[in-house]
Parts: C-alpha cells; structure tokens; sequence
C-alpha cells in the first residue's frame, strides 16, 4: 500500500471517529462563556447519568486529595470549579471515545493509558513551574498521543511495524510515521481535535508536542506537553537517568533547553531528575486514579 493511501485512510478514521456527545459540546460552550451559571453547567451535565457519576468519582478521588467529601455536582463546581469539571468532562469523553481499542491484537492499550497519565500528571507538574492552568495542562498531557490511537484503529498493522522497528517515542518514530503513513500522530491528533472543537491550547499542545518551536499558537503549551512526555518516559525507564547521554533522544537538544531557558524551566541532568523524582511521588499518591478514569 502507498504511503498516499495510507493517509487517505488515516484521513477518513478522522472523520468516522464518534463525535463528542451532545453534553459534552454544551459543556464545553457553557465553560468557555464567562457569564455562564453554575446552574447552567450543572444542568447539562446532570442529563447523563453516567458522565455525572465519573465527574463525581474522580472529584472525591486522591486527583484532588478528597475523600467522599464531594456528594453533589453543585458541590464539585464550588470546591474544585467550572474549568477543573469541564476538564473531567473532556478526559472522560476521550477514554469512552476510544474504550474499543483494548480490542486491537499487539495494542497494549492498558500500557498506552498509563503512559498518557503519567504524562498528564507531568504536564500538570510543569504547568504550575510555568504558570499555566494545572488542569488544562493535565488534559494536554493525558490525550498527547490521541493521534496514535486513530492509527492504532485504522492502520493496526503498520503502527505495530513501526513499534518493533522504532520504538513507542523519539524523532526516530515520527519519520517513520510521516515516510509509511503521510502523517505522523500529532498531525492526525491536532486534526482530531480540531473536528472535536477542543479549545485552541489543547488542540496546539497536542499537535505540536515534539516540536512545540513550531506551534504558532501558545508555543508554551506544546513545550509544557513536550517536557512532560519526556519525564514520563524517562520514568517508565529509571536507569536512564544515570546520566545525559543515556536519556531519551532529543531531551537536551539546544531547542528544547532554549525554550525551557524562555520559560524559566531549568532543565538540566540535575533538573530532570528533581522533576522524575517528583514525578514518582505524584505516581505513588495518584495510582488509583487511573481506574477511575478507565472505569
């Protein structure tokens, strides 16, 4: 199959994915208008259910030291506010969106989440350094590689070649992505979003997470993501640590240590392991919350 074919069905997975839900865009609508109520918001979400249910479940998680203290979603929007709700309305519809790609043959799907996690939590970690939205931030690292997932269900075959022939991260895979495929992941996660009407900082700090000099839009986004996925990686491997050169490719390049500088980010051998050891912190105290998300 030619690479141009390839695109063209990657481009077609893009279009046939679901759609958010009908609840999910009101959320989205409400939240972006500052004049919005906390009436208004807590109505359109109160229509589903299930999706109060989780907003409710993930409130009174460890993701924000709560403890059953959360009994109502009017409490959940006056204890942890109308952008943290609306960002676990945007996680959650991601995992729903995509809960049948644990069926894909040689797709570890339990491992891409627990990757797209620490990667969140990261994200969230960085953001507050360069005093970006935590939560906002914590949704950018979670869906990084969302792009994957649509090659993942259009292209299964291709995507498990390019793992055992490149590995899951690195400059080495987005070649590969963009010589087999046309498109490498963040191209297909940005136009996903874009479909979805995600709100413009995720769409570029998902779209631009290995190159985030190149994002036209709030390249600090695209950077936070970029850093994070790096310190989730070096996590998921903790020898790597022992020194620079054996750290994943790309981590001391001088665009990502110039922007880090440009955002008062010191990142350094020394710097990265601070971040990784608090990283490792956040993954002991968090370890449950992943499951509540999945389920």
């Amino acid at each position: 199959m030619a690479t141009d074919d390839r695109a063209a069905i990657l481009s077609a997975a893009i279009d046939t994915i679901p759609t958010l839900s009908v609840v999910v865009n009101r959320v989205m609508e409400i939240t972006a208008n500052p004049d919005s109520s906390t009436q208004e918001l807590m109505e359109a979400i109160s229509v589903d259910p299930v999706l109060t249910a989780k907003v409710l479940k993930i409130a009174n998680s460890a993701f924000y030291s709560r403890a059953g203290q959360i009994a109502t979603l009017k409490q959940a929007l006056v204890t942890i506010g109308f952008k943290e709700v609306r960002n676990l309305v945007l996680s959650s519809s991601v995992f729903n969106n995509f809960s049948r790609i644990s069926r894909v043959p040689g797709f570890d799907a339990r491992l891409f989440w627990r990757h797209s996690f620490v990667t969140g939590l990261a994200c969230r970690m960085i953001a507050r350094d360069m005093g970006l939205a935590g939560g906002e931030m914590f949704v950018a690292g979670l869906i990084h590689d969302i792009g994957k997932l649509v090659i993942v269900m259009a292209l299964p075959a291709e995507f498990i070649k390019m793992m055992k022939m490149t590995g899951n991260f690195g400059q080495e895979h987005i070649v590969a992505e963009k010589h087999l495929l046309g498109l490498t992941h963040e191209e297909v996660g940005l136009r996903l979003l874009k479909r979805w009407s995600f709100p413009q900082p995720l769409q570029y700090a998902v779209g631009f997470h290995h190159h985030p000099a190149s994002a036209a839009i709030q390249p600090a986004q695209a950077l936070a993501v970029h850093l994070a996925d790096l310190l989730a990686h070096i996590s998921d491997h903790p020898p790597a640590i022992d020194g620079a050169n054996s750290l994943p490719e790309g981590c001391f390049s001088a665009e990502t240590a110039s922007l880090a500088r440009a955002y008062n980010i010191e990142w350094n051998p020394e710097a990265v392991k601070r971040h990784v050891e608090k990283l490792e912190d956040l993954k002991t105290t968090q370890s449950s919350v992943l499951d509540e998300f999945l389920t």
